[in-house]
């Protein structure tokens, strides 16, 4: 069997922190975000490297859009939104009271229009 010797290729960061190859992307850190990288890709592996140090590594992607984020890479205002999960909601509007139970519940019913965003405002509110 040949050895896999993999591909190089460049990519640019985009604003949500992810470089694309073969129709999938990979995350790397925020603050590289606008920059230009170069990423090797192997039968199972994407390394993306800044100036020949490795800065992310992704198991290869199986599909087309499939997504492969690690959530270090992400800004703090997005890794407090993805730690704010529907659970999350549901457990704070409990200990907020029964009708904001049910008005969680309500947004959060419909995963096809998930409200989570909007949950998390309505919990916010109590902070103030």
């Amino acid at each position: 069997m040949a050895p896999d010797l993999g591909v190089w290729a460049q990519a640019s960061v985009h604003p949500d922190c992810h470089v694309q190859f073969d129709r999938a992307y990979y995350s790397v850190p925020f603050a590289l975000v606008g920059r230009r990288l170069w990423l090797k890709a192997s039968d199972g592996m994407v390394t993306v490297y800044d100036d020949f140090r490795p800065v992310a590594a992704h198991g290869r992607a199986q599909r087309p859009g499939e997504r492969r984020t690690l959530r270090e890479h992400l800004p703090p205002d997005a890794r407090a939104f993805f730690a704010h999960d529907r659970a999350w909601c549901a457990e704070q509007a409990g200990r907020i009271g029964p009708a904001c139970v049910e008005l969680v519940t309500r947004l959060l019913a419909d995963r096809i229009v998930e409200r989570l965003r909007a949950a998390q405002n309505i919990l916010r509110l109590a902070k103030t």
